[in-house]
């Protein structure tokens, strides 16, 4: 549904008999407050020069009515004109010099032309004397400035103190999440001032919803799940939180759950591929290969040149022993997006499944040397070049491998290949080293070669070591 289809249809009549009149060319007078309702609209479209031209007719019809000024000084700002805006606010000042909101979007120019102290000054002055309707226009106003000034740490708490005058401020909520963000040391105390509000005030989503992304930047996610469920509970309109909490059980495998909530929320609102690919991404992970590939169908329908798509359905195929097309949907994306390791790897491992060696063996050492910082790559390309017999190619990429990452399962494949290669006194030896380094990764070594789970001098030193 679209924006226009919910616009009341009083409304719908006013803008369609404002648009005609724009037109036919004729200058239509209306009241303040339809002037006012057509802004709203076209802000909300962001349709921000129509917005202008509004306020324009308006200030012409009405030059004596400052909040038209001030919409359009705002508008100004918004579009980044400071020294339009400035014009607007000076000729507005000379009606009303001590109005509070003249002053403070004087503050947001100021600001906007990077002379914060000016801005800070002039904030700082109004909130010396005003009540406290206008003190949460001062603190938000001295959050936006603080934004701009990328001081973060006064955008925090100049946000704190908006919400401990008033704790249901959404303006000073929606900021508060970049303001945590941006600050990088307020975690723990966003959980406190967002708890203490949801307690006082059960049905404020959009503290729950701030509460949510809290506990996520401490990665408490069961907690940020729970927070973000009560969000859309209290507010079932409320998309981002649905998207959201799905996205964060999601970060904790509940991809069941994450499932279920992205299902709700597809059927209340407009969704796009990206929605999509996360819900055929749950439903690959808990098993559900066929719903998966329709739903990436779909996804493609709407954007069919996303490589993240191709990918899960190439991993769908993997799944199902499509290999044939596996390797269509994974050279898809290739050749949509050619820099992702990831995606060369799963196609060796396919031409490994149907015996097509040496492609296969292209396609890993590319996987390799793409993510060659990664250790991941190479130790999978030299398990495959042991496992089919190429020691002395094995040999040459576990030394290449060593000058681009380090990784004590690599150097478990060093002693499988100097076993393998006759040499058992430094196999052993490196063996001996590596086990009191990383016990943990020795499984590589069966992986390898299945004898050596009943070599008898690999098991006495994993015993020897495992009492340790």
């Amino acid at each position: 549904m679209t924006e226009r289809t919910r616009l009341s249809s009083s409304l719908l009549n006013l803008i369609t008999d404002f648009e005609q009149s724009l037109t036919d060319g004729i200058n239509t007078a209306l009241d303040e407050r339809a002037y006012a309702q057509i802004v709203e609209y076209y802000e909300s479209e962001n349709r921000q020069d129509r917005a202008g031209e509004v306020v324009d007719r308006a200030i012409n019809q009405f030059p004596l009515n400052i909040e038209f000024h001030k919409l359009k000084a705002s508008l100004l700002i918004k579009s980044r004109r400071f020294d339009d805006a400035h014009k607007t606010l000076s000729s507005a000042e000379v009606k009303e010099p001590f109005n509070v909101d003249l002053l403070l979007l004087r503050a947001r120019v100021l600001a906007g032309q990077n002379k914060f102290d000016q801005a800070f000054d002039i904030v700082d002055d109004v909130k010396s004397y005003v009540d406290k309707d206008d003190e949460i226009k001062a603190f938000l106003t001295e959050a936006e400035v603080a934004d701009l000034s990328q001081d973060y740490e006064q955008m925090f708490q100049a946000l704190k103190n908006a919400l401990i005058v008033d704790p249901e401020n959404i303006n000073a909520l929606d900021l508060m999440k970049k303001a945590v963000n941006l600050s990088r040391q307020h975690f723990e105390e966003s959980i406190l001032i967002h708890t203490v509000i949801v307690e006082n005030h059960p049905y404020c989503a959009k503290a729950w919803y701030n509460l949510g992304h809290s506990y996520a930047f401490v990665s408490e996610y069961e907690n940020a799940v729970e927070a973000l469920e009560y969000a859309f509970l209290v507010d079932s309109t409320f998309e981002e939180a649905y998207n959201d909490c799905a996205e964060f059980c999601m970060e904790i495998s509940e991809f069941q759950r994450a499932e279920i909530i992205l299902h709700e929320a597809m059927m209340q609102f407009e969704y796009n591929y990206d929605s999509l690919y996360n819900l055929a991404l749950c439903q690959y992970h808990i098993g559900k290969i066929e719903e998966s590939k329709r739903t990436l169908f779909e996804a493609m329908q709407l954007e069919p040149y996303c490589e993240e798509l191709h990918f899960l359905m190439a991993k769908c195929d993997i799944k199902d022993g499509n290999w044939m097309g596996a390797i269509q949907m994974l050279e898809k994306a290739i050749d949509l997006e050619d820099q992702i390791e990831d995606y060369y790897f799963h196609l060796g491992q396919v031409y490994e499944k149907i015996n097509k060696e040496a492609k296969a063996n292209v396609f890993y050492r590319k996987a390799a040397f793409q993510g060659e910082e990664q250790s991941y790559y190479w130790e999978e390309y030299i398990l495959f070049l042991i496992r089919k017999g190429d020691l002395e190619v094995a040999d040459k990429y576990i030394k290449i491998s060593g000058e681009c990452t380090y990784s004590t399962r690599i150097g478990y494949l060093d002693v499988v290949s100097k076993l393998l290669n006759g040499d058992r006194k430094k196999g052993i030896e490196l063996f001996t080293e590596l086990i009191q380094e990383d016990f943990d990764s020795k499984e590589i070594l069966v992986r390898a070669d299945e004898s050596l789970k009943s070599d008898k001098e690999i098991l006495s030193i994993i015993k020897y070591y495992e009492k340790e």
